[in-house]
């Protein structure tokens, strides 16, 4: 959400209602505007491509080079798909193994849903197996000594899904848990009740907080956005995020473990 071209909220959140009262999101509100009006330059893009408009994609003056700056933070916009790119130089899952390869003590990592595997959908295309590209860099990182931590929700551990990450859970240095949100004391709520969060924190110095689950439909098929940072104040926030629910009531190892 953009206001004012001034400012920007980020995040996991859909517009509903559950989102604020029945679901675990985490966003971000900026008030900077070289940063708003980079999302709002991705806006307007977006909504003259879906009138027809075809002209060429702009580049965009904040990248991860040249980052707006605010206080101890260093930040820049970063979109996925990777070929619907209204700012070339900010592809969101190429900022996303860079922090990866970044890392050098603890990775923190929670998203909904997180696959290698490719799930096709009626009136896709033709379409991989399988996307490797982020699972390779997390197996890297523990290889290396990195203190690897994933958290899912209990929705992501659905068949087909289940049996990717009961692999990677064997890496060693490597741990996986899931959320489960009980039901509403006062019934049935659709699509609620979910932990439905993403965000990295890299060594409590850097890391990201998106739209995207980890999956290969959000970084090649779908309109994601999503912001990477540098800096230990909004790290630690994060971070603080990150163990509460880690370590938290409604968290358990995945199952088998």
């Amino acid at each position: 959400m953009l206001v004012d071209r001034q400012q920007v909220f980020l995040g996991s959140q859909n517009f509903d209602f559950t989102s604020l009262t029945h679901i675990r999101e985490l966003g971000i509100h900026i008030s900077q505007p070289e940063l708003a009006s980079c999302y709002q330059q991705a806006f307007e893009q977006d909504w003259a491509r879906a009138e027809g408009d075809t002209s060429p994609s702009k580049l965009s003056p904040v990248t991860a080079r040249f980052p707006v700056k605010m206080g101890d933070l260093e930040l820049f916009p970063v979109f996925s798909p990777n070929d619907l790119q209204w700012n070339a130089g900010n592809p969101e899952e190429l900022a996303l193994v860079e922090l990866l390869r970044s890392a050098r003590q603890r990775i923190d990592l929670q998203v909904m849903t997180y696959s290698p595997l490719v799930v096709a959908h009626p009136g896709d295309g033709p379409l991989p197996k399988r996307y490797e590209t982020l699972d390779i860099e997390l197996r890297a990182a523990a290889a290396r000594g990195v203190e690897v931590h994933l958290l899912v929700s209990d929705w992501g551990i659905k068949p087909p899904l289940l049996a990717p990450l009961e692999a990677l859970s064997t890496v060693p240095h490597l741990e996986i848990k899931v959320s489960h949100i009980p039901p509403w004391s006062g019934g049935d709520i659709p699509f609620a009740r979910v932990g439905h969060s993403k965000y990295l924190v890299v060594d409590g110095q850097r890391g990201w907080l998106g739209t995207s689950n980890w999956e290969y439909s959000y970084f090649m098929t779908s309109r994601d956005m999503g912001l990477a940072f540098e800096g230990k104040s909004l790290a630690a926030r994060l971070q603080a995020f990150f163990e509460r629910d880690w370590d938290g009531p409604y968290v358990r190892h995945l199952p088998g473990k």
